[in-house]
């Protein structure tokens, strides 16, 4: 019985020893919660950081090339190019900051250059995919791939258009001031459009307000309020441009000028309007449906009045002509199809209006 009294004693004292070590430790080691509070904050600051340049920036430059670390900026001159994922930059100069992903360039003076535009050559040339945009200078971010062009221009396979300042605002809306519409391929173009506010979606459409149309660099004197224009290939709703021409019997003329209806995927509409500077005028209509592996046709009709000569002409001519016509074809079954085709014309339609068809 002593015996087993005596190691229950040895035992309580060996715990209480144990109890009094680890108060001791905790003592000499005390829990810092502001510490704790910074190396978790630090933690998550590393979590959360993100870079802006997500992908490999390469440049290149005829003259040089030199790279602030401190303030990391980086200055390109003579023959620059910066590419960064789709984007493609090149100008005579090239100021970059990967601090704020913002980027400025611009023309370098050249007198002697025979391209150089008011003195500046290599001015700022900017591609994004399949859109190319030029002007004087440019300022570009190339995270928020917003930025400001002055004197640009945009020119694509059978359009075209520029003006005065251009303001990218987000990923694939710009902002026009002065802006210039044309479908012309000459340098002057022969017919044009001019907006002081065009909106452009790319691949979409341009949507433009009081706009003024040049013939021949001679505005016509009725602006039309509001106007939109495809901007996208395919069948898209929209303005359609006239050309520019001159007949002798009939003078200077505009044609073609009308509009695009793309009703839906199955049928669509077109309207066209002629003019010539000595009074005559005509108009035509379309429309177009389909369905694949069933049915197609079109309707059409043609109204014009055609003024030859002067009015003390003795061989002046005045003559009213029109023109309806109808094609439909249709199969029913594989051995049985109905193709219709239908015209009826004024006689002297096609000896007045073949220019146009």
């Amino acid at each position: 019985m002593k015996r087993t009294s005596f190691l229950i004693l040895i035992l309580l004292c060996a715990i209480n020893l144990q109890a009094q070590v680890i108060d001791s430790l905790s003592a000499k080691i005390p829990i810092d919660s502001t510490l704790t509070k910074t190396i978790l904050e630090k933690s998550d600051s590393v979590k959360s950081k993100s870079f802006d340049v997500d992908a490999v920036i390469y440049s290149s430059a005829s003259d040089s090339l030199k790279f602030d670390l401190k303030t990391k900026k980086m200055f390109i001159f003579g023959t620059g190019e910066l590419k960064y994922k789709q984007t493609v930059l090149t100008g005579g100069k090239i100021d970059v900051n990967f601090e704020t992903s913002d980027l400025e360039a611009e023309g370098i003076i050249d007198t002697a250059d025979s391209t150089a535009v008011n003195g500046l050559a290599q001015t700022p040339v900017l591609k994004e995919g399949e859109d190319n945009y030029q002007g004087k200078k440019l300022k570009y971010n190339f995270k928020t791939k917003k930025g400001f062009i002055s004197a640009a221009k945009n020119a694509k396979q059978d359009s075209r258009y520029e003006g005065k300042n251009v303001s990218k605002v987000d990923k694939d809306t710009y902002f026009i001031e002065d802006g210039m519409y044309t479908t012309c391929a000459s340098d002057t173009p022969h017919t044009y459009f001019t907006a002081e506010e065009m909106k452009v979606i790319q691949k979409d459409k341009i949507i433009a307000k009081w706009i003024f149309m040049y013939i021949g660099g001679v505005p016509v004197p009725i602006p039309i309020p509001f106007a939109v224009f495809p901007n996208e290939k395919g069948r898209r709703s929209g303005l359609i441009a006239p050309t520019y021409g001159s007949i002798n019997d009939r003078g200077q003329y505009f044609k073609n000028f009308g509009y695009f209806f793309a009703i839906s995927d199955y049928m669509d509409f077109t309207m066209n309007a002629d003019y010539y500077m000595r009074g005559g005028y005509g108009f035509r209509g379309r429309y177009r449906y389909a369905k694949r592996y069933d049915y197609n046709g079109n309707m059409n009709a043609s109204y014009s009045r055609i003024l030859i000569g002067e009015d003390n002409d003795p061989d002046k001519k005045r003559t009213t002509d029109w023109r309806f016509g109808l094609n439909h074809s249709q199969t029913f079954t594989p051995t049985l199809r109905l193709d219709a085709n239908l015209s009826f014309q004024s006689t002297t339609y096609l000896q007045n209006n073949s220019t146009f068809l």
